[in-house]
């Protein structure tokens, strides 16, 4: 398992300078978090994708503290902890932050990331999906992700 493990950190961390030479030759980086958002569409457009999802450290969800409650979800804090301590070396060179908005958590944070400077965009996600114009509200929610990809 552990070997796993250093092999998967080893790939992450080549992952990390892949982005920053494609960003150098001019490529589009756009940096997810969701499930709901489609990678592959985003690569379809000819952007970079890396997906946000990190956490385990208790630093980056508490270094947002002073924008925001103890109580909010710890993984949507630690999406802006890791940029605020200088953790995420993607974000600040992204051209585009996708969130899905599932929660008021998560809604709250992209507010605070775009306060710090950072061009985020938010993937409606309806609560009930079998509900008349679930499928319009997100269908419409990525149509606005794409024209700015």
């Amino acid at each position: 398992m552990r070997e796993i493990m250093k092999e998967l950190d080893a790939l992450s961390r080549g992952r990390v300078k892949e982005l920053i030479q494609a960003k150098k030759d001019g490529a589009k980086i756009i940096e997810y978090n969701g499930t709901y958002i489609p990678e592959e569409i985003i690569r379809a457009a000819g952007a970079q994708t890396y997906l946000a999802l990190r956490g385990g450290e208790p630093e980056p969800t508490d270094a947002v503290l002073d924008y925001m409650l103890r109580f909010m979800n710890p993984l949507a804090r630690s999406l802006a902890g890791f940029m605020q301590l200088g953790l995420d070396p993607i974000m600040p060179i992204s051209d585009l932050l996708v969130t899905q908005q599932t929660d008021n958590h998560i809604g709250r944070i992209t507010e605070l990331l775009e306060f710090k400077g950072i061009k985020v965009n938010k993937v409606g996600i309806p609560a009930d999906w079998k509900t008349d114009g679930a499928d319009a509200y997100y269908e419409r929610s990525l149509r606005e992700m794409f024209a700015e990809v």
